[in-house]
């Protein structure tokens, strides 16, 4: 299915909105998206109105913040189905954790943040095991 080609910054902005009216079903304003996205609030309310224009969000009324659309949650849904686990590892990799617990925190952080799911590391034991390798498991029925 085509999306509407849209900016670098508006899909940040568009994502950022779903992740907000998502975990809290209310519209979300350009103050609430100021605190999560590198704009100013008239920068974000410019992007907002052009996501209306191509038809990715609306809003109830005229001083509402904005509701996704049915567009706007497909293309939430496919930027989600399309994000590269790589990303997470690399992410983990170049932060140059201190030790192992900071290492299998950060790998946890980053898995669920890139899938958007729970995500559970488990470690070598307190024996002194090294870690060697790390696996990505699909559990079955999900």
């Amino acid at each position: 299915m085509g999306h509407p080609e849209i900016s670098d910054r508006q899909r940040e902005i568009l994502l950022k909105t779903m992740e907000l009216y998502i975990s809290t079903g209310l519209p979300v304003g350009s103050h609430s998206l100021a605190d999560e996205v590198d704009a100013s609030s008239s920068t974000i309310r410019s992007e907002l109105s052009c996501l209306e224009s191509e038809g990715l969000l609306t809003h109830p009324h005229t001083s509402a913040g904005r509701v996704p659309t049915d567009a706007g949650y497909r293309y939430y849904v496919d930027a989600l189905m399309s994000a590269d686990p790589g990303e997470a590892v690399s992410f983990v990799t170049r932060q140059g954790f201190g030790n192992l617990d900071e290492l299998l925190n950060g790998v946890s952080e980053d898995m669920s943040e890139v899938t958007r799911l729970l995500a559970v590391v488990a470690g070598p034991s307190a024996l002194g095991d090294s870690l060697s390798r790390a696996d990505y498991v699909a559990l079955p029925g999900g």
